[in-house]
């Protein structure tokens, strides 16, 4: 025999979104986890080829970690790479000169 158990609407509702929470947080965990790849793997990533990424290796232009004789890739730190290398908007290097000219300023004004 089961047992019924009564819970207002609200707490239900509450109940709900607390079991939502938690399994967005645990899909979030898993999504977070590094892969990581091979020379051909990443030259299809980056969308080079295979002598490029031994290229970058080789002037040490690209994250790698080597064991043995094989090169190995964390995704996430290829991705963090990526981003790093952004090139800047003239908005942003225009917003830099500004706040640099300003500084300068008050610098010379004391």
């Amino acid at each position: 025999m089961q047992e019924v158990i009564l819970i207002a609407k609200n707490d239900f509702e509450q109940l709900l979104k607390d079991v939502q929470e938690i399994k967005t947080m645990l899909y979030e965990k898993v999504t977070e986890q590094d892969e990581i790849m091979n020379v051909q793997e990443v030259a299809k990533l980056l969308n080079l080829n295979e002598s490029a990424i031994y290229h970058k290796v080789c002037y040490k232009q690209i994250p790698y970690m080597k064991q043995g004789k094989k090169l190995l890739f964390s995704k996430k730190e290829l991705m963090e790479w990526l981003k790093s290398s952004r090139a800047k908007t003239l908005n942003e290097l225009e917003n830099e000169t500004n706040d640099y000219d300003k500084k300068r300023r008050v610098n010379y004004e004391i």
